[in-house]
């Protein structure tokens, strides 16, 4: 069997791709992280989240290192997303506010 090259554009278009819905930044400060803790803050964009559902997809983006701490986005209620944070480390983490980047599609 041969495997066919297709072109970029192909791939990144046509029905069942995710597309975006929201590309923005919000404020966030996290909550301190107890060593190898877990910490759940939910955040709500309310104006920058309008029209966002349950079922969509939220990949957010810290703006500094995020060194032994996991982390994940979700849509938590209609125009609100959670960022959930967990300490993968042995002490403490403590990280600062700042603006983070998100990204939400929605499969089409």
């Amino acid at each position: 069997m041969s495997l066919r090259r297709i072109p970029r554009a192909r791939i990144l278009a046509g029905p069942g791709i995710a597309s975006p819905v929201i590309d923005s930044t919000f404020t966030f400060n996290p909550p301190d992280l107890p060593a190898a803790g877990t910490a759940t803050a939910g955040t709500a964009v309310a104006t920058a989240l309008a029209g966002v559902a349950l079922g969509d997809a939220v990949i957010v983006y810290p703006p500094y290192s995020m060194a032994g701490v996991l982390h994940s986005a979700y849509v938590d209620a209609a125009g609100t997303i959670a960022v959930a944070l967990h300490n993968t480390t042995n002490a403490s983490v403590n990280l600062a506010s700042g603006s983070w980047g998100v990204q939400v599609f929605r499969r089409t």
